[in-house]
């Protein structure tokens, strides 16, 4: 089945898949063609993100789904929950 990725820029393409694949196989198909890193994509269907752990029939996926793709910025890097930590210095 053929499932179809609109990304932020308004560009598509469709990637075939399996019926049993998971979200995580999903995107791994997508680095493959498409050459955007797992780490930086974001699949949202009816307005939810979809989970790495799910499958196709999990989420509701049917052939010619049309899903989001959210890539992150090369800037956006700071991973989920981390906090930093940045010393000033005062002047006397």
């Amino acid at each position: 089945m053929d499932l179809i990725f609109v990304t932020q820029r308004g560009s598509s393409f469709s990637i075939e898949v399996g019926y049993y694949d998971s979200v995580l196989e999903i995107k791994e198909k997508i680095e493959k063609y498409q050459r955007i890193p797992v780490s930086k994509q974001t699949l949202v269907f009816q307005r939810k993100v979809l989970q790495d752990d799910h499958n196709i029939e999990q989420c509701n996926l049917f052939n010619n789904s049309r899903l989001k793709l959210i890539i992150s910025s090369p800037g956006n890097d700071d991973q989920k929950g981390s906090i930093k930590v940045v010393k000033t210095e005062q002047s006397p």
